[in-house]
């Protein structure tokens, strides 16, 4: 992946990615590759895994080799492009209670997948079946339905917090 990056000739004026620093060995080296290719007064957003303090199931059979707080994803990127950072918390509370009832119903993949190599598991993370699979996507919809007309005013209120699983940079 980091050859393409390197070789790319083209400059943007945004670049978004989402929960891909997490699946990189070198994070530094990888966001550093992307700064490359983005326009001086560009925005670069950036969505990873949150809560070093939380590893989860999920967290080994997709392949994370790591989860960030919001400090340490704020430091990586201030020193990589010298510009403020603006880190929002997200995904609290409706997101981290279903996480952990994804983690109960994801044990049962658990041996299947553990085995796998770290490349592997991020390989294969966002193509294998989900236990119930059909109650998870309606739970999801419901869910979804739900924190967009409920929980997104209370969601914002921990924005600055730590109590998101997600973390969404700006810079």
């Amino acid at each position: 992946m980091h050859d393409r990056l390197d070789d790319c000739v083209e400059k943007f004026r945004l670049i978004i990615c989402i929960n891909v620093l997490e699946h990189i060995l070198d994070d530094r080296l990888f966001l550093d590759l992307i700064l490359r290719n983005l326009l001086p007064g560009g925005l670069l957003i950036i969505g990873v895994t949150g809560r070093e303090d939380r590893w989860y199931l999920e967290d080994d059979l997709v392949g994370h080799l790591r989860r960030y707080s919001k400090n340490r994803l704020q430091t990586l990127i201030e020193e990589q492009t010298n510009s403020e950072t603006e880190v929002w918390s997200i995904g609290y509370p409706l997101m981290s209670i279903g996480q952990r009832v994804k983690n109960i119903l994801l044990k049962k993949q658990a041996s299947q997948f553990s085995a796998l190599s770290k490349e592997a598991q991020t390989q294969t993370s966002g193509i294998r079946s989900v236990p119930l699979l059909p109650i998870w996507s309606i739970l999801g919809y419901v869910s979804n339905f739900a924190v967009k007309l409920l929980f997104s005013p209370i969601q914002r209120l921990f924005y600055n917090s730590n109590a998101g699983i997600q973390l969404v940079a700006f810079a």
